[in-house]
């Protein structure tokens, strides 16, 4: 997991098993807040780092697809592979978002946002759009929540 500055500050570990009994599925390292941390691909990693990569040569901006929880981040993260229309890909968990990530999306992207169609999917919607409001062209695609 990254912080807004774009450097590893934690992980997030998936189980990739059937759990059994009460096994959580995800884990963070314990006694440690994952608190504006976020998850990311290695191409919008480069984007918060550097802004918009210089080898970039189409006319439009890269785009960005804003995914909630770790299960979807992964299936999103791993569905385009590396071809150069690839988006960048976020993922947010509770307390991720902060308007120095959103600081860190450079104006005129296209910005999808992902969320799941639940209270709290519709929070993270709202708070996602109202950062980037005016900078980047931004889709609301909602889902339903991943068991992961």
């Amino acid at each position: 997991m990254w912080n807004v500055e774009g450097r590893l500050c934690s992980v997030h570990a998936r189980l990739i098993e059937s759990p059994t009994g009460d096994i959580a599925k995800g884990l963070f390292p314990t006694g440690h807040s994952t608190k504006g941390l976020f998850l990311a691909d290695s191409f919008a990693l480069s984007i918060i780092q550097k802004g918009t990569p210089e080898w970039w040569r189409r006319s439009d901006p890269p785009s960005i697809i804003i995914t909630e929880g770790a299960p979807d981040f992964l299936t999103v993260a791993t569905h385009y592979g590396t071809t150069d229309d690839a988006p960048g890909v976020l993922g947010v968990l509770s307390g991720s978002w902060s308007d120095g990530l959103a600081a860190r999306i450079p104006n005129g992207y296209r910005v999808v946002v992902k969320t799941h169609s639940d209270e709290a999917g519709t929070k993270y919607r709202d708070t996602i759009c109202r950062s980037l409001r005016g900078r980047c062209r931004v889709l609301i695609e909602a889902s339903e929540p991943s068991d992961g």
